[in-house]
């Protein structure tokens, strides 16, 4: 097998969630869904779902495992989009995209790219988190 030079190329990171409401957060066992959702809740007990991810996004276990580098705020194919408050949980999937990145190495399922600030990391690629050349 030859070795081949990458020549850098932007690219964007796709992660395809498949969870639940509850799962959703790092500390899932200790907290209560409709305390949570009340808090974004409009007046007649409706919940935006893609505005729970935003405001949520930092207690999420999501961002634990992929900390800056999603653009949480920008939640897409959310599923369901809309709920009325409860305790019950409920199944949640949802896409997130990365912002534009250099993608500067490829080895395996090893990705190693530069950010927008020029920050160089690697990841490595699963079944849920897709590299997207734009």
């Amino acid at each position: 097998m030859t070795e081949q030079v990458l020549i850098p190329f932007k690219a964007k990171f796709i992660l395809t969630v498949k969870t639940t409401m509850k799962n959703f957060f790092e500390n899932s066992g200790e907290i209560s869904l409709k305390e949570k959702l009340s808090e974004v809740a409009d007046e007649i007990g409706s919940v935006d779902i893609s505005k729970v991810i935003k405001h949520y996004y930092f207690t999420s276990k999501l961002y634990k495992q992929y900390n800056t580098l999603l653009n949480y705020h920008k939640a897409f194919d959310v599923t369901p989009s809309n709920m009325l408050i409860d305790e019950t949980d409920f199944s949640l999937n949802f896409k997130l995209d990365s912002s534009e990145i250099e993608v500067l190495q490829i080895i395996g399922n090893k990705i190693t790219f530069a950010d927008s600030s020029k920050m160089v990391q690697t990841i490595e690629q699963t079944e849920d988190l897709k590299l997207i050349k734009v």
